[in-house]
């Protein structure tokens, strides 16, 4: 392994930072309404929409 390859791997690691998950349970309410692959489409239809609304 090349030094620069140990260097970048070095360096992303430490640029890691945790997860922040505070959005969990924010689609609880839809549970009953969508499967989970309905509500990864759905999820995707809204990105969308926000993407190209702007």
């Amino acid at each position: 392994m090349s030094q620069d390859k140990i260097a970048d791997d070095e360096q992303s690691e430490k640029s890691i930072h945790p997860l922040k998950l505070d959005w969990r349970g924010a689609l609880e309410d839809m549970k009953d309404q969508y499967t989970s692959v309905e509500l990864q489409h759905k999820i995707s239809e809204w990105r969308t929409e926000t993407q190209y609304k702007d």
